[in-house]
């Protein structure tokens, strides 16, 4: 049957030696580029390909290589709109950028566009040893709403380096997401001034994340560079209330003097009660940088000149996400920011204030805290007291006032977790109200002091976010 078959259907076998049929082949005798090839003829390039690009100037190296800005075409697929380049950085081919922009995009087809929230994604891209941050939000464009993304190009070496500071590069990219969109949404400005604008209002936010590479302060503090050193002076009760207020308030404090040294002593004193990577994301002071409040840096510095009152950067201590300290040296004078559960609805009402003023313009009038947001810390406290005392009759060498500072901050981490665990079990996890108030939880944990609560219970939040809010949404009064 076979070959009757065949026979009826006189079929005809033609053979074509040394072709390949339905295969491009693709020259490579005069080592051509391949990248260079695919962009170029394979894939000409049209007006939907193109995209803007521009330069950012800084004056210290940063670790991000480049950034750059990508939406969701429902006809064309991902497609980026702008470029921003650093100096001395490597150039990416379109090749890349475009491969980039599809991996950014990927599995966000269907986000709704009425979610308002900033989705924070990281991968790493292999091929070109690069990894990409990327925050994916919904924004208006000509057409309408559509899903965009804003991300980071970062050199495969700099791993280490970038996750220690994550925590403040995903703040700043959230600042400068939301005011992305309220440029984004403007349908008057066009996409030239959209972008120029957008790095003019977030300058500081890039120069703070190349200054801290440079200038941050060092994970290993040597005792005499601190204000534990005899050869510094400083009164004692002084110094006392400054680290208490520091530990009160999460770690974070603005230091203000007249000179560097003063400045940076200080700095190099209240570090030793972060952890490293909170040193990574605190600056030292140097006297060529202009005084400049980055609103999430856990340690920094400003001078002020003599017979000169500072402006307090009260916005920026407002937007942070934990409250603040401010150390006045040359004043001898202690104040923060409201207390956490308070200071949540002022950075709120900041970054929407912030916001609004975007959207209006410049004749906008937006409304402001009133009256002295900053007050005097006057809480009583033993746990610092004791370890100053204890620090005395220990001996300046070997690292071992050094190594009893670290000690002191794992009791306040164990303290902090009996806090949590001993939470628990009086709400049967979260279930039930609790029904003590913080007489009971310092007479149950040992913390006869107010200043000793608001310690553990700052060091408790750090590590259990929702603690702070969940105790004191029932205290007309947290203090």
């Amino acid at each position: 049957m076979t070959s009757e078959f065949s026979k009826s259907q006189s079929l005809k076998i033609v053979k074509r030696p040394n072709v390949d049929i339905g295969i491009i082949e693709v020259n490579t005798k005069d080592n051509l580029d391949i990248n260079k090839e695919l962009s170029g003829s394979l894939s000409p390039t049209t007006p939907s390909s193109k995209f803007s690009t521009s330069l950012i100037k800084t004056s210290h190296d940063s670790v991000i290589n480049g950034i750059f800005l990508s939406h969701w075409d429902n006809i064309l697929g991902p497609r980026i709109d702008h470029l921003w380049t650093f100096p001395n950085k490597p150039h990416y081919s379109h090749v890349v950028l475009n491969k980039i922009c599809s991996q950014s995009l990927s599995g966000e087809i269907c986000r709704e566009f009425d979610n308002c929230f900033i989705d924070y994604k990281f991968f790493s891209n292999a091929d070109d040893g690069t990894i990409i941050p990327v925050f994916v939000f919904t924004a208006n464009t000509t057409t309408g709403p559509a899903v965009h993304s804003l991300s980071l190009i970062i050199n495969k070496c700099d791993l280490t380096y970038f996750l220690q500071i994550q925590h403040l590069v995903i703040r700043c990219m959230e600042r400068l997401v939301g005011k992305l969109r309220i440029l984004l949404h403007k349908p008057s400005s066009p996409a030239s001034e959209i972008m120029d604008s957008f790095f003019i209002l977030n300058d500081d936010c890039i120069n703070c994340l190349s200054l801290i590479k440079t200038n941050a302060l060092p994970t290993n503090v040597k005792l005499g560079e601190t204000y534990f050193c005899p050869s510094h002076t400083l009164e004692r009760e002084f110094l006392h209330n400054c680290i208490a207020s520091h530990l009160m308030t999460f770690g974070k404090t603005l230091v203000i003097g007249d000179k560097e040294e003063n400045i940076n002593a200080m700095l190099y004193t209240l570090c030793l009660f972060n952890t490293e990577e909170e040193r990574k994301c605190s600056l030292l002071y140097s006297g060529e940088e202009k005084n400049t409040y980055h609103h999430d840096l856990w340690l920094q510095g400003m001078i002020r000149k003599p017979h000169q009152r500072i402006k307090l950067p009260v916005h920026e201590l407002l937007y942070s996400k934990y409250p603040s300290s401010v150390i006045d040296i040359t004043a001898m004078d202690i104040k923060q920011s409201p207390h956490f559960s308070d200071h949540i609805v002022h950075s709120h009402n900041a970054q929407r204030n912030e916001l609004l003023s975007i959207m209006g313009g410049e004749n906008t009038v937006i409304p402001h805290p009133t009256g002295d947001i900053l007050a005097s810390v006057s809480y009583t406290e033993t746990l610092v007291h004791s370890l100053l005392e204890d620090l005395d009759k220990l001996p300046p060498s070997c690292g071992v006032r050094e190594a009893f500072i670290s000690q002191f901050m794992r009791t306040i981490h164990m303290k902090a977790l009996c806090l949590i665990k001993y939470l628990e079990g009086e709400t049967n996890s979260d279930v039930q109200p609790f029904k003590g108030g913080l007489k009971k939880i310092r007479h149950d944990l040992c913390l006869p002091a107010d200043g000793d609560l608001m310690i553990v219970l700052a060091a408790a939040e750090k590590l259990k976010p929702g603690l702070y809010w969940f105790i004191m949404r029932e205290q007309n009064n947290v203090y």
